[in-house]
């Protein structure tokens, strides 16, 4: 089963989480926790422009039939970034962003890619925690990157492994 299929993983007590690619109908969803997510929000239009395109990977997680989190990524060549990910507030510290982090590097090592980077505001604690429980590590800073309020970006680096088999 490839990153990109439909994965069901239930974790202790909680309802099953379902990864699936996200699809023009999910855009509300994604727009509202995105809007509450962040103080400078992607629009819908941009969401909507990686639906089927070769180098997104762009999906969601599921919880019955509510989007509860999204992850949107792009691949090129032996690069890869996560642009944007987010989780539902009810829905966070429940291993949902972990789960779609998981996907999108499972999706960039069957694709080839060799390295992955992202960008992170330098005060969100919980988001740089779980990207260093993934792996990824510091290797630069960019100045006053975000806006609303205004912060750097620290860009963080994972190099991946092939998966085997």
């Amino acid at each position: 089963m490839s990153a990109r299929d439909d994965l069901r993983v239930r974790e202790g007590e909680h309802p099953a989480i379902t990864i699936r690619p996200a699809t023009l109908k999910d855009l509300d969803a994604i727009e509202s926790i995105e809007q509450r997510a962040f103080s400078d929000p992607w629009t819908k239009n941009s969401f909507a422009t990686l639906i089927g395109e070769r180098a997104a990977y762009f999906a969601v997680a599921m919880s019955s039939n509510s989007v509860v989190g999204y992850v949107a990524a792009w691949f090129i060549g032996g690069d890869g970034e996560i642009g944007n990910i987010a989780v539902d507030r009810d829905w966070r510290g429940r291993g949902v962003g972990t789960r779609l982090l998981n996907g999108a590097l499972e999706a960039a090592r069957e694709v080839g890619v060799e390295v992955m980077y992202l960008e992170v505001r330098e005060s969100n604690d919980a988001a740089r925690r779980m990207y260093e429980r993934c792996g990824f590590v510091r290797v630069g800073r960019r100045r006053r990157y975000y806006r609303r309020p205004e912060e750097d970006a620290l860009i963080l680096r994972l190099v991946l492994h092939p998966t085997s088999g």
